[in-house]
């Protein structure tokens, strides 16, 4: 289902826009994009945004409102690769992934971002400068037993994934006290960790 409705005011280059999407196929609303299918699952869209000019540089720098996306049992080849790659975590797909987001003269702001699913669950928040198509974003993972903080920023065409450099710390901090072992085999148990999240992150990724 789609409904929607418009507001054009042209003397003052002002458009209003409210969309009610239900029920939207992700595979073929990529592959009608002409992204392939490299997702499925269904997805529902609220958005009451404006904006105003003449040209999509206008209209991108002057864009406001507020909306919530949620897709539902979002499932994907990659996800089912990482459930191959990594022991203990079985990823078939996410049963809710929702995104509540404002807009401000064209800069999105998301929060809190999360995505669920049986042994995996993230939540975080994304700034996106949709003038400069830069997005800057930051998420912990919870899954194999670990909070994993994860990071994404960059140019749309060219994002930047990782870890984040304090991750390895508290699990020093953790293992050392907590097991008593010699500094040696403390480090291991954080290396085998880190070498674990660094797999989840890739798989979830792609790098």
């Amino acid at each position: 289902m789609f409904k929607g409705g418009a507001d054009i005011d042209i003397p003052d280059k002002f458009h209003g826009l409210k969309i009610t999407a239900r029920g939207v196929n992700i595979g073929g609303l990529l592959e009608a994009l002409n992204k392939g299918r490299p997702a499925e699952g269904t997805a529902d869209l609220d958005a009451d945004i404006n904006t105003r000019g003449e040209s999509a540089k206008e209209f991108t720098a002057s864009l406001n409102g507020t909306g919530l996306l949620e897709a539902r049992d979002v499932r994907a080849a990659a996800l089912a690769s990482l459930s191959k790659t990594i022991p203990g975590l079985s990823l078939e797909s996410f049963q809710l992934i929702r995104v509540p987001f404002a807009v401000r003269n064209g800069e999105v702001t998301a929060q809190p971002v999360t995505a669920v699913s049986r042994d995996i669950e993230i939540k975080g928040r994304a700034q996106a400068a949709l003038p400069r198509e830069h997005l800057d974003a930051t998420a912990t993972v919870h899954a194999l037993g670990m909070n994993i903080p994860v990071f994404a920023k960059g140019p749309f065409n060219n994002l930047s994934y990782g870890l984040d450099a304090k991750f390895a710390l508290p699990g020093l901090q953790q293992t050392s006290g907590t097991l008593s072992k010699t500094g040696k085999a403390a480090g291991g148990e954080v290396k085998k960790g880190t070498q674990k999240a660094k797999g989840l992150v890739k798989g979830l990724f792609g790098r």
